[in-house]
């Protein structure tokens, strides 16, 4: 009954802000300029060595999983 209560707690973590036209081309540039589109593909899709990015939510990608 406990881990229940617990999987059913109320902390959602931090709201993800809404996108914004110059926070999503800033985006766009710090993908390209920082290599992720040469193995996640120019349009974030994947490929043959890299996951495409669009079936991951904000709070599904970690610093850990981010290399820059």
């Amino acid at each position: 009954m406990l881990l229940l209560v617990a999987a059913c707690g109320g902390n959602d973590g931090p709201s993800v802000p809404t996108p914004t036209p110059v926070g999503s081309s800033e985006g766009q540039r710090l993908f390209v300029t920082k290599g992720c589109a040469a193995c996640h593909g120019s349009m974030a899709k994947g490929s043959a060595i890299a996951p495409g990015l669009f079936e991951h939510s904000a709070n599904q990608i970690t610093p850990r999983s981010v290399r820059v």
